[in-house]
């Protein structure tokens, strides 16, 4: 399936069956009707749009900085919170105008602003803190804002603030940082958010963001001689290619995203495999049994079940 558009691909394979003589050519205007009915519209212009308060939120930010030293905290706070509910207010009236798109991209802006709210109140009152704190807190409040609105954009951004909060302690030099993996409870929910909401591009957003992270983790841990959590995750991996499989061939509980799913899956599996083929190479505890063997046999028998009934149910994809 297409990141940005699935319907050339559905209106593609519509085609396909009518030339496979698989459907009949009413059923097939039927189908590309139903399709073009359903289709979320999004026009140039409204690209235009969200580019836009991409840029008014940045442009925002680098004015405030800009005379941040001429303005006192009374109009500092005024600007910051009055910015904020502006933002929120015209979404709230293009929500009751039913103009969805224009209601995310203002849910996006007013996040954006709450976020550089964070920064710059902590200035004004000399706040000491950590940037990872203030990315959690933008982080949490974006996916709230997110939750509360069904904003794709706002649970786009939500994605990227927490891969940034998990990697923000990441030194090419200097003592191994802290996996974070607190990590993974926010990225189900946000991954959960992106199967409630129906947005494909919230679940490539999602399924980056996992893959980056666990192989981040991965080679920390392997190049600091704890080959089983790569064993663990690769176990992991491989039920997960299990259930897309078996989702797919039965069905689909991820409306159709399983096989660009599996995509993602298969990279991450490729690079890990990669990384133990050359770690195995250096260090033999790579290749103990101990290591390997419950990782293995969990993963095999998981995988043996999805088969099985797979087999059983008469799943396509069984095996």
């Amino acid at each position: 399936m297409a990141i940005w558009n699935k319907t050339s691909v559905l209106n593609k394979a519509i085609e396909d069956w009518r030339e496979r003589d698989l459907i009949d050519v009413s059923t097939a205007s039927k189908l590309t009707d139903d399709v073009a009915l359903n289709q979320k519209k999004r026009s140039f212009g409204s690209i235009i749009v969200l580019l836009g308060v991409v840029c008014l939120a940045f442009g925002a930010m680098t004015f405030v900085a800009s005379n941040w030293e001429e303005m006192s905290r009374l109009a500092r706070l005024v600007t910051i919170f009055g910015s904020m509910v502006g933002a929120w207010v015209a979404a709230v009236i293009f929500k009751k105008r039913e103009q969805e798109w224009l209601a995310q991209t203002f849910v996006l802006l007013a996040c954006a602003i709450f976020g550089s709210g964070i920064m710059l109140i902590g200035q004004i009152y000399y706040i000491q803190g950590e940037p990872k704190d203030a990315t959690w807190l933008w982080a949490v409040g974006t996916l709230a804002a997110a939750l509360l609105t069904r904003s794709v954009p706002a649970l786009s951004l939500a994605i990227i603030l927490f891969t940034v909060w998990a990697f923000i302690d990441f030194q090419i030099f200097g003592s191994k940082p802290l996996i974070e993996l607190s990590f993974l409870i926010y990225w189900l929910i946000c991954a959960v958010a992106a199967w409630w909401m129906k947005s494909r591009f919230a679940g490539h957003m999602a399924m980056l963001a996992l893959g980056v992270w666990t192989i981040y983790i991965s080679i920390l841990e392997g190049f600091d001689g704890e080959p089983i959590l790569v064993f663990m995750v690769l176990a992991v991996l491989f039920i997960a290619v299990s259930f897309s499989l078996f989702s797919d061939g039965w069905k689909s509980s991820f409306y159709g995203f399983e096989r660009t799913a599996l995509n993602y899956l298969f990279l991450t599996l490729g690079a890990l495999v990669l990384m133990w083929y050359v770690a195995a190479h250096e260090d033999s505890d790579w290749l103990s049994l101990p290591v390997l063997v419950w990782p293995s046999l969990v993963a095999a028998a998981i995988c043996g079940l999805l088969a099985a009934l797979g087999h059983q149910i008469v799943n396509n994809n069984r095996y």
